[in-house]
């Protein structure tokens, strides 16, 4: 679709990361644009300025009827399915594209997407370090850092790797959009204030699979229902991994080590004990990446190196500092109840928990037991604390805090030699912070302000 860009009225609703950068995209190509954003003009200073550089209309402070004065619209993944606006393009037939979709029409390179409700941070950052042992032109972003507009517009070839994150919101726009490695890690609900209901979400994680071919490979988690259920759906080859089942083909644990057969590759790429991830579902996404750089025609030797000499990304279970005996440790990015989850059995120590924050609709009813097991003191913050609460009512040591300054300074009172303070919100941030990012730098600043490492 590339060569129909080229003079077509186009709107972008967005003007974020993601909105610029498509922006820049099409405008380069030819278009005529319109941006236009809810936010309010005094937040959107940088974006108004390079908009007016590249002369593209613009309205903030709400969406009018200008927006739908377009050959077609690209959303930016901010904008929820559920809006005014987005109802208004659906209504109006205009076809609507995101920003994801975009970008795809002007890479020629080889797209490996990744995409679930938890870990699709971490393996696609993990990817990336693996794929770059090997190739020259590895580019990651898409939901993780850099907009995919922004990877394409510097040019690319076929040898160009692009490694995406993808999140729901992305792919629920798509048409065209065809990846050659595709994943989808496991799924469960979240982003319920975002999709208009659970089937809407999972239906989205699905369309990575849509236009794959028999010449792709779509990657699947052999333990997630839900993920193999959508390798059913694709056309192309499926190969599996597993922490749980030992499997003919694909990768798998086998006692403490990882397995990989795949093809004329039959062997143990490591013990899972040298790894610097913590967590069973660091092994999976471990597994996960090795099949993705092999059926990639990366080393396996040099994607195992890689892999032992990760060590996480920022603000996933990150650990901030030992202090007084206590280790402290920063999983901001945790913004649903199943994260929250994943993050508690990633340890045996017992746990001082901050959590809260804009709930997403989750279930921490769910979570009643094994936060019993695991929490021995709970910090509260944000709107969600009272749900919480109630759901984690077997835990007697509850505090609550109005700002993260207090709920450290609680934490550093209450917390023992051997324990570990845990962000872990389960929520999302957008109560308190502009995002999760900053919810985290926030908790280690906080953190670090007092005493000295030992």
């Amino acid at each position: 679709m590339k060569h129909e860009v080229s003079n077509k009225k186009i709107t972008v609703l967005g003007m974020a990361n993601s909105g610029i950068a498509a922006a820049r995209l099409l405008s380069e190509a030819g278009a005529e644009l319109f941006m236009s954003d809810s936010g309010r003009a005094e937040n959107l200073a940088t974006a108004i300025k390079e908009a007016s550089g590249m002369n593209i209309a613009y309205e903030t402070d709400g969406h009018t009827d200008r927006a739908l004065e377009a050959d077609f619209v690209v959303t930016s993944p901010g904008i929820p399915e559920t809006s005014d606006v987005i109802k208004s393009v659906i209504d109006s037939k205009l076809p609507l594209y995101s920003e994801l979709e975009a970008a795809s029409w002007f890479a020629t390179g080889k797209i490996t997407a990744i995409t679930g409700s938890n870990g699709k941070t971490t393996c696609t950052s993990l990817l990336g370090e693996m794929m770059k042992l090997s190739f020259d032109d590895v580019r990651v972003g898409g939901n993780i850092g850099t907009p995919f507009s922004s990877l394409v517009i510097k040019g690319d070839s076929a040898d160009t790797n692009y490694i995406l994150e993808l999140s729901s919101f992305q792919l629920k726009w798509i048409s065209d959009f065809h990846p050659s490695l595709a994943t989808v890690l496991n799924v469960t609900p979240d982003h319920l204030d975002w999709h208009t209901d659970i089937a809407s979400y999972i239906g989205a994680k699905e369309r990575i699979v849509e236009n794959m071919t028999s010449e792709d490979c779509f990657v699947y988690n052999f333990d997630d229902k839900e993920s193999t259920r959508i390798a059913s759906l694709s056309k192309s080859r499926k190969l599996s991994f597993s922490v749980k089942e030992e499997l003919e083909e694909g990768c798998w644990l086998e006692g403490s080590e990882l397995r990989l057969r795949i093809d004329s590759v039959d062997e143990k790429i490591l013990d899972i004990k040298d790894l610097k991830l913590r967590g069973m579902h660091n092994v999976a996404n471990a597994a996960a990446c090795m099949i993705l750089t092999t059926t990639g025609g990366a080393s396996t030797i040099r994607s195992g190196s890689a892999l032992l000499s990760f060590e996480g990304v920022e603000h996933r279970l990150e650990t901030v500092r030992v202090l007084d005996k206590v280790c402290y440790v920063n999983d901001s990015k945790s913004t649903n109840v199943d994260s929250l989850a994943v993050a508690l059995d990633s340890f045996d120590e017992p746990l001082v928990l901050i959590a809260g924050g804009r709930d997403k609709g989750g279930d921490f009813n769910s979570l009643t037991e094994l936060a019993a097991k695991k929490v021995k003191r709970l910090i509260l913050i944000g709107e969600a604390d009272e749900k919480i609460a109630k759901a984690f009512w077997t835990i007697s040591d509850v505090h609550f805090a109005t700002s993260m300054k207090a709920a450290v300074e609680t934490a550093i009172m209450i917390s023992e030699a051997g324990e570990v303070v845990l962000l872990s919100p389960g929520c999302a941030s957008f109560d308190m912070f502009k995002n999760y990012e900053e919810r985290g730098n926030v908790f280690k600043n906080e953190v670090n302000s007092y005493g000295a490492d030992e």
